[in-house]
């Protein structure tokens, strides 16, 4: 990570976007392959659960929600081995039917895809 200053004094007047309070929570869990079958765990795939979040005070919130829950919206019984579980945490732009992906790693996002496409840290981590 760098700092830069900000382009004096453009930005006193770049519009401000009005506060953000939905977003969406994308849950996954990697399969992992049947007992026995042979099959080697990295060739199995990823299920995934949406869940949109509205009315949140703030990204930190948000955060603080989907680390809560994850293993709940996964229905994860007790002791049941899982793969890998990660959570991909986007913001819905005010006025605007997109969403802009702030944390968390897609786990089907092509590896060779441009390093802007995905983000490589995985939450949790």
């Amino acid at each position: 990570m760098e700092t830069r200053d900000p382009p004096y004094p453009d930005y006193r007047t770049q519009g401000d976007v009005l506060a953000c309070r939905n977003y969406r929570v994308v849950f996954w869990q990697h399969q992992l392959p049947p007992v026995d079958s042979g099959i080697a765990p990295e060739q199995m795939g990823w299920a995934e659960l949406t869940v949109d979040l509205v009315d949140v005070e703030d990204v930190q919130e948000a955060i603080e929600w989907a680390e809560n829950r994850i293993d709940e919206y996964l229905n994860i019984d007790g002791g049941e081995p899982h793969g890998e579980r990660v959570y991909v945490l986007y913001v819905k732009v005010p006025r605007e039917d997109r969403y802009l992906h702030i944390s968390g790693w897609d786990p089907v996002r092509s590896p060779d895809a441009p390093a802007d496409w995905n983000l490589c840290r995985r939450r949790p981590s």
